[in-house]
């Protein structure tokens, strides 16, 4: 067992941690202290102290420097705790030179830059991992910005590209090259296959993706680096994907936007980054790995819920399916279903069915090549009977829909999202006890671009309607903020319905709310998250109602910033951080818990092997 601070309400242990290292692997470490010897003859001088707040904090990338001055980014603090750009003196004694150049709002300039600055001319260039402007009915996921050095207290800044729109790159983490009148850079994710990509932007306002990242075994995936210009030749690195163990790759762009793989490391035999929500049957406990096995496409596990009897049921190869982000459901006939993301044959993600022991794998469907039906499936499968309901985050307009398969027959598109009334789906359906009417949300669209509360019938969508649209805004007299960007599913207690979102708020970090299931009145905040030491931020999972007590969990906030399990009761009262995780034992769980046999269970997305691990939590 590992305890977690004054949060500590219970016992909690982490009986499996996913991934073994066995050559090297990428990923990204938040914190790093170092060492300058004497030895060297160097002098150590520290020049400035950030204190957070509006002065900026947890400074990422690297420096620029013009000769006489240094640049750089914070990715917290400023004016809207979304990051600044800061400049000091290189000859600076005292720190006393040091001015807040930008505080960037997330709405307007994007959040959280994380790879230095680059200085061509008088003008600083740099990116923002999230948020920023909305096109059209769907918001951003990073943008790329210029900020001019001739008059930098004038409105100097400005947003440039805005990435995460259609099959566009999405959050960019590491730093820009320049290079014969381009910058370069790459996004985390995103691209034709949402595994980032390889962009050039020309100062004369052109923007071009140059390379979507495949994974797989043929190349890399998900990079977090910069690329480094040697001797007229871009180089750079993925933390994934590559030869059949996916431990990232080393590679060089060529001319016509290609890439070749120069090296690719070996990884885990294991799986890595568990996404969604686990499920038990007969005192065992079923989920999913997002990436890992032999290669690296994600994996069925089992456990028992003492933490005995670890097996991995299935290895995903990407022609049966990869990267599934979402959960298990278990179906009349005792098998599993389930979705991947991507792979399959038209590499568009796929449905499946597996027996409990791993046997018996089948498709039952394939999503094809052509968007006809729809791609990317996310979260986990509501089953009812013998009809499988799932939403998709992407189809043919860019916008994701609904979709209902019966098994042996054919799958209707029940909606087609359109951007007014949702965009980009990537949460759990939720089923009425009747069956008759489906629940959900959408983390983008609607008259704000921040998202929708959804109702239709299971039918044809014919009486689809929007509950409520996410703002982000004020709400009227009630003197509290609303959400945006729900990106988990939603519980009922058959009058409410109750969910988070992951943005929002007062602090822009997420809200619990509840709503009419029937009319969408009655919406109220129940709790807006602070990211506080006795709080949380950024909700990514399903809430759960367990003896009239919402349970919850956090992706970050708490007293190690590594996210919280939470209690609160459905009227907002009673919030109560139950335990606040750390990165040794387990960090960022992007899923809700299930409760069984008189324990909580869930994965954490991340542990000190950067891998994730599953938990249990008993009162």
């Amino acid at each position: 067992a590992w305890g977690m601070g004054q949060e500590h309400r219970g016992t909690i242990s982490r009986f499996i941690t996913f991934g073994q290292l066995s050559d090297g692997i990428g990923f990204c470490m938040d914190d790093f202290s170092f060492d300058l010897s004497a030895a060297t003859g160097a002098e150590y001088r520290s020049m400035y102290s950030f204190v957070g707040g509006t002065d900026g904090s947890n400074p990422r990338g690297s420096l620029a420097s013009d000769g006489t001055t240094l640049y750089g980014t914070c990715i917290s603090g400023g004016n809207f705790d979304f990051g600044t750009i800061f400049s000091i003196q290189a000859n600076d004694t005292d720190g006393s030179s040091y001015q807040i150049l930008h505080g960037f709002d997330a709405a307007t300039d994007g959040a959280y830059p994380r790879g230095g600055l680059l200085i061509s001319g008088t003008h600083l260039y740099g990116t923002t991992s999230a948020s920023g402007p909305i096109v059209g009915f769907s918001s951003s996921q990073g943008t790329l910005f210029d900020f001019d050095m001739t008059d930098p207290f004038s409105s100097s800044f400005s947003v440039i590209h805005s990435f995460g729109i259609g099959l566009d790159g999405a959050s960019p983490w590491g730093g820009l090259i320049f290079s014969g009148g381009l910058l370069y850079g790459m996004t985390s994710s995103g691209g034709s296959s949402n595994l980032g990509n390889i962009f050039s932007y020309a100062l004369t306002g052109s923007y071009s993706d140059l390379h979507g990242f495949q994974g797989g075994t043929t190349e890399g995936a998900t990079p977090y680096g910069a690329l480094v210009l040697n001797h007229g030749t871009i180089y750079g690195s993925t933390s994934q994907g590559g030869s059949s163990s996916g431990g990232g790759t080393l590679f060089h762009l060529n001319g016509d936007g290609s890439i070749t793989t120069e090296y690719s490391f070996a990884s885990v035999p294991d799986g890595a980054y568990p996404m969604g929500p686990v499920i038990n049957s007969g005192g065992v406990i079923y989920g999913m790995t997002g990436e890992g096995g032999d290669s690296s496409n994600g994996m069925i596990y089992s456990v028992h819920e003492d933490g005995t009897g670890y097996a991995i049921l299935h290895q995903f190869e990407g022609g049966d399916g990869s990267s599934p982000l979402g959960g298990l459901a278990l179906g009349v006939d005792g098998s599993l279903y389930g979705f991947t993301f991507n792979g399959g044959l038209g590499g568009n993600g796929l449905v499946f069915a597996v027996d409990l022991d791993g046997t018996n794998f089948r498709t039952i469907l394939d999503f094809p090549a052509d968007g006809s039906l729809g791609m990317n499936p996310v979260g986990s499968p509501v089953l009812n009977a013998t009809t499988i309901y799932g939403m998709l985050h992407n189809d043919i307009s860019g916008y994701g829909a609904i979709f209902k398969k019966i098994i042996n027959h054919g799958v209707t598109l029940i909606h087609a999202f359109n951007g007014t009334d949702g965009s980009a789906p990537k949460g759990d359906l939720l089923l009425s006890a009747d069956g008759s009417t489906l629940y959900g949300m959408t983390p983008a669209g609607g008259s704000f671009g921040s998202g929708v509360i959804f109702r239709t019938n299971t039918n044809n969508g014919s009486d689809f309607t929007l509950l409520h649209q996410f703002s982000g805004m004020f709400i009227g007299t009630t003197g509290m903020t609303d959400g945006k960007t729900p990106v988990g599913g939603l519980v009922t207690d058959g009058t409410m319905l109750y969910g988070a979102t992951s943005e929002g708020g007062p602090s822009g970090l997420g809200i619990i709310f509840r709503i009419d299931m029937i009319d969408g009145t009655g919406f109220t905040i129940l709790h807006e998250f602070t990211g506080a030491v006795d709080d949380g931020s950024d909700a990514m999972g399903n809430l759960i109602l367990r003896d009239g007590v919402l349970y919850g969990t956090t992706n970050s906030g708490g007293a190690h910033n590594s996210g919280i399990f939470y209690s609160i009761n459905p009227d907002g009262n009673n919030f109560t951080v139950l335990e606040s995780f750390d990165v040794t034992g387990g960090s960022s769980p992007h899923s809700g818990v299930l409760f069984s046999d008189g324990s909580f269970f869930g994965t954490l997305h991340q542990n000190g092997a950067g891998f994730g691990s599953i938990f249990k939590y008993t009162p």
